[in-house]
């Protein structure tokens, strides 16, 4: 019976075009969607990554060398 839910719960995921991550752990399968944040929230956080960023002197050059290593691995 939990394998008929499953694949109803894949096709539904699929079928909307949603992200999802899947969690695995002995037997058993998690599938948990992602959903973006509401505007509002990701205002707060983008304010939040900027005083941290100012807080620690992080330049955009930092950025930009961070993300050209992360693309090469």
């Amino acid at each position: 019976m939990w394998c008929y839910a499953a694949l109803s719960k894949l096709t539904y995921i699929t079928k909307r075009r949603l992200q999802f991550v899947v969690v695995g752990q002995k037997d058993m399968i998690i599938l948990k969607t992602i959903a973006a944040p509401a505007m509002h929230e990701f205002d707060g956080l983008i304010k939040q990554a900027h005083k941290q960023a100012k807080t620690t002197g992080l330049k955009r050059s930092d950025i930009s060398q961070a993300v050209t290593e992360a693309r090469k691995s």
